[in-house]
């Protein structure tokens, strides 16, 4: 760009005359980014309808299922009992439940460590091992009791066995000033997952190998005189759970049930005590599966019409009226077999509790968007839920027929929003086509406009030359005129 001065000779503003020139000059390059402004929220705008519709095609999708119409929800009469949960595969029914016992972790302990605890390791273990195995399943750990002293010994190996994943948790209790006790307790429930006295590994249980004079000295074991059976010092001993279901005896190792009655899961909580669970349909779940229908529907149609509303930029677009359209007559429309066939008990939405533009009569005052009566509809669904299921879900290819309103929206509306090939996809890369089509045009008129405003530049800065030439040439002649005029004189 070349260098300029404003206005030495002239005393003209060039440069602001310049800035003016280009304005008028690039009143094409602004109407270009106008357009590609347009441009980009109108597709900004279908990329927006393209999303909600696709909600609205996955909320019609659950709709097809008839897991949505048979969704469970289970009930106890007692809490403190127990705790339940279903899924939707659990049968419907009541189950009178009792809870003989509940499973218990196996828990022994060590003697009450006093006058012991300050003693030197050396002297308590007095040539006994100090070393003992853990045996868990596949799992094989060696742990040693050292330390300075009895206690820190005792910690150590706490920390040891908590550790490391052998099905056994340890705990040295203060239970009385100065005395301290070691607890070793399995990780799991029940008789198949107790602590045990061994030389090797024995599936579940939690197997400890040790020198029998070692947890002697501690405590953990007490030997019969008259057997010489070794024997815990037991906290609490491992226990199943054990249940009644309509009079059929349960054994569980853990307190946790899954599938004892298939899809239903079992908390037991409280022994010697006894419930009832109720498994029903759960009519407020489907409720608010259609309710998210509604919703994704609504949001639709409010997207669609506030884009072509008065002044808006898509007024009258001929894609979106079409899809409001289409969208109105699958909601209106009838759903049964063909004119021949037997008519459906629930035929159309209003019959169940939707309805689009309830009480409203005054034409400028509709939405289009549908409201949900949802205690109708739990009603409609308590009294016939098969024909409910059908309104939303039927198909028949025979024709005439007429399909669910689930279906017929799944359908259609996969066309719309089939990725690459749906009709608003295709309307989304018409409009980039554009986007980049005026993006080259902009690019190659700011080249031209960068080049004109160096041309005007350049002709006002030789214009300036040119005057100053002229201005110096004429006070030259005036100097002369003003010499020849004093000779004279």
């Amino acid at each position: 760009m070349s260098f300029s001065l404003s206005g030495i000779a002239s005393g003209l503003d060039t440069n602001a005359i310049i800035s003016q020139l280009m304005q008028i000059e690039r009143i094409p390059y602004t109407k270009l980014e106008a357009q590609k402004k347009a441009y980009n929220n109108q597709m900004s705008t279908f990329r927006t309808i393209n999303t909600k519709l696709m909600a609205l095609r996955s909320a019609a999708e659950d709709l097809r299922l008839s897991a949505a119409f048979s969704l469970r929800s289970a009930s106890v009469s007692d809490n403190s009992v127990l705790r339940v949960s279903a899924s939707d595969t659990a049968a419907e029914g009541v189950y009178e439940i009792y809870v003989d016992s509940l499973a218990k972790a196996h828990s022994v302990r060590s003697a009450s460590l006093s006058s012991a605890l300050s003693q030197q390791v050396d002297d308590f273990l007095d040539g006994a091992s100090n070393q003992f195995k853990i045996y868990y399943g596949d799992k094989e750990e060696t742990f040693t009791f050292s330390g300075e002293t009895v206690e820190e010994a005792l910690n150590n190996l706490v920390k040891a066995i908590n550790g490391k994943d052998i099905g056994l948790t340890a705990a040295l209790v203060e239970t009385s000033p100065g005395a301290k006790t070691l607890v070793l307790t399995a990780k799991k429930t029940g008789t198949d997952h107790d602590i045990r006295l061994g030389s090797e590994a024995d599936g579940q249980h939690v197997v400890i190998d040790a020198d029998q004079a070692f947890l002697e000295k501690l405590g953990l074991v007490t030997v019969d005189e008259m057997t010489s059976a070794v024997e815990w010092n037991t906290v609490t001993e491992a226990k199943n759970a054990r249940i009644t279901i309509n009079g059929l005896e349960i054994i569980a190792s853990g307190n946790e049930l899954s599938n004892v009655l298939a899809g239903v899961n079992l908390t037991l909580l409280k022994e010697g005590a006894s419930a009832s669970v109720t498994i029903a349909r759960d009519a407020d779940k489907v409720a608010d599966k259609v309710e998210a229908f509604v919703k994704a529907y609504n949001d639709v149609i409010a997207e669609i019409r506030s884009s072509t509303a008065k002044g808006a930029a898509l007024q009258g677009d001929f894609t979106l009226r079409s899809l409001e359209d289409q969208l109105a007559a699958m909601l209106h429309g009838g759903v049964g077999p063909n004119t021949e066939g037997e008519r459906f008990k629930y035929e159309f939405l209003v019959q169940v509790g939707l309805e689009v533009d309830k009480g409203i009569t005054k034409g400028s005052d509709m939405t289009g968007k549908i409201s949900f009566d949802r205690e109708k509809f739990k009603k409609a669904l308590a009294e016939d839920p098969d024909a409910v299921y059908r309104l939303f879900a039927h198909q028949d290819e025979t024709p005439g027929a007429r399909q669910g309103i689930a279906e017929r929206f799944s359908e259609t509306l996969r066309v719309w929003t089939r990725s690459g090939t749906g009709i608003l996809a295709a309307k989304i890369e018409g409009f980039n086509e554009q986007i980049n089509f005026v993006t080259k045009q902009m690019e190659s008129m700011e080249s031209r406009l960068a080049q004109r405003e160096e041309q005007l530049r350049k002709r006002f800065s030789n214009m300036e030359v040119a005057l100053a030439s002229l201005q110096n040439q004429m006070a030259w002649l005036n100097s002369q005129l003003a010499a020849l005029m004093v000779n004279q004189m």
